[in-house]
């Protein structure tokens, strides 16, 4: 047991940060889901990985699996149990977790309180709903790590290693969090489900519980090469729709309530008519694209007039060099120089994502709209900037977007990818 004074004073603000939280959100959390990796390293029980997610539902989950030196422990437990495993791990210096060994978890909160509240959706955590998050980093004593041995029991799915295993239970990418432990309170009152984005306006679409619309009020930024726009919105629909001036590179959205509770918000990078975001919508109208042929090709455009063999290594190349930038769209039926020519082929989908599947490694995800201009069909590929750069054309290389064209990338920029 710690004694007071070798208790650090922020670990106890932080525990009482949390204390209120849930007393604030009395009756709306319900139980927790426990998820736990273990590993055995000199005789004694590891934190490997620990995520606790505070839930709105009842909880009756309980699966464990146990390999002869690696324990993934996957249980719901009541909020008074949360209550008390957390005042364990700060007072007592030991993570009890039911059904799991007993581990020696001395060390500290994570006191940067800068990005502690989550927008929904966020990659980095991969929530659902916008989330009050909190970690805390073991020091040496109980930090575990991720084995590389492969786990293979008669009993239990097999997996190439302990990080694969914990990959697959929880969609969490280790990386440098490993002997961690995570603590997710969401906030179930209001997310943002959609952002749909129209050249001339956006629609905001929101998940709401418990809440009365007139509560709430709206606040967006806006900016392009210069231009700025700024105001604030109330709910009084939903979507609500909110009308733009421009197509914007950036903006930022949020919702709050007349109190000034943040409840959820969005930070979009645009790079139109492509979006890096799955849940941040592009909606492309005739008048958009007619827009975009008008432009003629740039960073975020490529032309292409058909799909045969010359063009198909063309329009590959453009591929992986929008998934290694920002992103961009292939017109396909469109010349050079902008002119409509028009293209039809059947099951023009599947032979799309064949290419891609067959030449591009890691694969990469498209999206196709056929419209007609001028009663000429075209096709609109969208490829969204990647997540896993650097993106290869097989027997090719890595390729990049310059200006309006594909070129190989340098040693620097993969030197660059690579530090990512």
């Amino acid at each position: 047991m710690k004694s007071n004074n070798t208790i650090d004073e922020s670990d106890i603000q932080i525990l009482d940060e949390i204390n209120n939280l849930i007393t604030k959100n009395k009756g709306i959390y319900k139980s927790a889901l426990v998820i736990t990796a273990l590993a055995k390293q000199q005789n004694s029980w590891k934190n490997v990985f620990t995520k606790i997610t505070l839930s709105n539902e009842d909880g009756d989950f309980s699966e464990k699996l146990e390999y002869d030196n690696f324990i993934l422990n996957k249980i719901s437990i009541t909020v008074d149990d949360f209550l008390k495993l957390l005042d364990d791990l700060v007072k007592e210096g030991e993570l009890k977790i039911k059904n799991s060994p007993n581990v020696k978890a001395t060390g500290n909160f994570n006191t940067d309180s800068y990005w502690r509240y989550r927008s929904s959706n966020d990659k980095q955590i991969n929530n659902e709903w916008p989330t009050n998050h909190y970690i805390f980093n073991m020091d040496n004593v109980g930090r575990g790590n991720a084995s590389g041995d492969p786990l293979v029991s008669a009993r239990y799915a097999h997996f190439p290693n302990a990080e694969s295993a914990i990959k697959y239970y929880n969609e969490f990418d280790l990386g440098y969090n490993s002997g961690s432990i995570f603590l997710f309170l969401p906030n179930y009152q209001l997310k943002i489900d959609e952002v749909l984005i129209g050249s001339e306006h956006l629609d905001l679409k929101l998940n709401i519980n418990d809440i009365k619309q007139e509560e709430l009020i709206g606040k967006i930024y806006c900016e392009k090469e210069g231009l700025i726009k700024t105001e604030d919105f109330y709910i009084d629909e939903n979507p609500k729709r909110i009308h733009l001036s421009f197509i914007p590179d950036f903006m930022s959205i949020y919702v709050l309530k007349n109190d000034d509770e943040i409840l959820d918000f969005r930070r979009i990078y645009l790079s139109w008519p492509s979006s890096p975001y799955k849940d941040v919508i592009i909606d492309l109208k005739e008048n958009d694209i007619l827009t975009m042929i008008k432009q003629g090709e740039n960073q975020h455009i490529e032309f292409k007039q058909e799909l045969d063999n010359k063009h198909k290594e063309e329009f590959i190349e453009s591929v992986v060099a929008f998934a290694n930038g920002k992103g961009g769209a292939i017109l396909i039926g469109v010349d050079d120089k902008s002119n409509v020519i028009g293209f039809n082929q059947d099951k023009i989908e599947e032979h799309i994502i064949n290419i891609i599947r067959s030449q591009c490694d890691p694969f990469i995800e498209s999206e196709l709209q056929s419209v007609k201009i001028d009663d000429k069909p075209i096709i609109v590929v969208r490829i969204n900037e990647g997540t896993n750069k650097p993106y290869t054309l097989r027997n090719r290389g890595v390729y990049v977007r310059s200006g309006s064209t594909d070129r190989i990338a340098s040693r620097i920029e993969l030197d660059e990818f690579y530090k990512k």
